[in-house]
């Protein structure tokens, strides 16, 4: 008999990092289903009310999707079944933009107080990195046996489907207006403090003005000036053509910026480097280490100033033989560690030690 996984979320699937497990086809102790919870509270209230009985149904474990903490202790409210909050990270980690005191304060509370609510709800919570873990557990009183690091990873799906030829590839980038055949300096992120896009900015305009850049992001605040060396693209793009920027990039960027939370975190970007095969340029921190522990699969700036930085893009750029021996190696270790398949069994592996088996 199989056990089930409920996965519920108030987005849509592809939104959270729990679409790598939701996706597989291998879980041979489960099967999985997805229920979108509409909020406001009241509206998920009712939504979760009304499947009660589904939630309590023997050899069920209920997942509750990243970024949706706050439906954790309402369903614990209504079944004692096996939680398994699928955070990453804290919600309170998130710095808002808001140019309010008052407005920030309040979020910044609002969310400490859901991730309290939300990891002593649950009987299992996922986080990004041991990193995280050390500190989510310390910043809230909460054992850390009750945490374990599964890597966010990427939902390669979406991009094996979306997969073109070469000639495809040319032409997808064309459209968007990238001409640059020798490969460009690939930057893809929202823009935060952490990102580093202060430093991108810098850098197109002096020590790198030689070379070309390309950035997908959601927005570029009027203050950031770039190069003309620089193609910014903003909003949102399909798999065919992320893919397509990832093949025709020379190099691709990190986070640039000595932000305290990257310490703790793995951004997106470097599960997507490792699965294309490209050099990686970020800055060298602890959980960046657990992912690729080795200076010859992330080329890593060890002294945070632009020199430097400049430096070890330019000659990534401009070494083929370097930029073969990183972009080998950091395929190779992502493969191992953290692709697709790999994350789903680590899931399933993980539920199936909670669920309660009953006859």
């Amino acid at each position: 008999m199989k056990a089930k996984m409920i996965f519920l979320s108030y987005l849509d699937i592809s939104y959270s990092r729990s679409s790598v497990y939701l996706d597989a086809n291998n879980f041979t102790h489960f099967s999985q289903s997805f229920f979108k919870i509409d909020l406001p509270i009241l509206s998920a209230c009712k939504k979760l009310w009304s499947i009660r009985n589904l939630l309590r149904e023997s050899n069920t474990v209920i997942i509750i999707m990243n970024p949706c903490h706050i439906l954790a202790p309402i369903v614990r409210f209504i079944t004692s079944q096996t939680i398994i909050l699928d955070a990453g990270w804290p919600l309170s980690d998130s710095k808002s933009t808001s140019k309010s005191i008052i407005q920030r304060s309040f979020k910044q509370l609002t969310n400490y107080v859901l991730d309290y609510l939300a990891l002593n709800s649950a009987t299992c919570v996922l986080l990004e990195s041991e990193a995280q873990i050390h500190q989510t557990a310390k910043k809230f009183g909460v054992s850390q046996k009750k945490m374990i690091r599964i890597f966010t990873g990427l939902n390669e799906s979406l991009y094996k489907s979306a997969i073109n030829s070469n000639e495809q590839k040319i032409k997808i980038l064309a459209d968007l207006g990238v001409k640059n055949e020798s490969g460009y300096i690939f930057f893809r992120g929202k823009f935060t403090k952490e990102s580093g896009l202060e430093m991108i900015s810098h850098l197109s305009l002096n020590l790198l003005s030689h070379l070309q850049f390309v950035i997908l992001t959601n927005r570029i605040p009027n203050k950031l000036v770039f190069g003309k060396n620089v193609l910014v693209l903003t909003g949102h793009l399909s798999e065919s053509q992320i893919s397509a920027l990832y093949f025709g990039a020379s190099v691709c960027i990190g986070q640039l910026s000595d932000d305290k939370r990257l310490l703790k975190t793995i951004p997106h970007k470097a599960f997507e480097a490792g699965f294309f095969g490209k050099p990686y340029v970020t800055l060298d921190t602890g959980s960046m280490r657990e992912l690729y522990p080795f200076s010859d699969q992330v080329a890593y700036i060890t002294f945070f100033n632009e020199i430097e930085t400049a430096k070890i893009i330019s000659s990534l750029h401009e070494n083929v033989k370097l930029k073969k021996t990183y972009s080998i190696n950091i395929m190779e270790q992502y493969n191992e560690v953290a692709n697709q398949a790999i994350l789903q069994k680590n899931f399933n592996d993980v539920a199936y030690s909670l669920v309660q088996f009953k006859k």
